[in-house]
């Protein structure tokens, strides 16, 4: 499973515009990437769980 990405060092306040819109784009980038694992784990998760109760209704 892939781990969470970490944002980016942020600019320092004196820094351009272009340096700030770049910085926006890298951190929507990696909470595009986060929340992708976030879904994909809780889809696992119900999976796992659906197939627990088939094995638990042939008992």
């Amino acid at each position: 499973m892939a781990k969470p990405k970490k944002y980016p060092k942020s600019p320092k306040q004196s820094a351009s515009l272009q340096t700030w819109e770049n910085y926006k784009a890298k951190c929507a980038a990696v909470d595009k990437h986060n929340s992708q694992i976030v879904a994909d784990k809780k889809k696992k998760e119900a999976v796992k769980k659906q197939v627990q109760q088939m094995k638990s209704k042939r008992k």
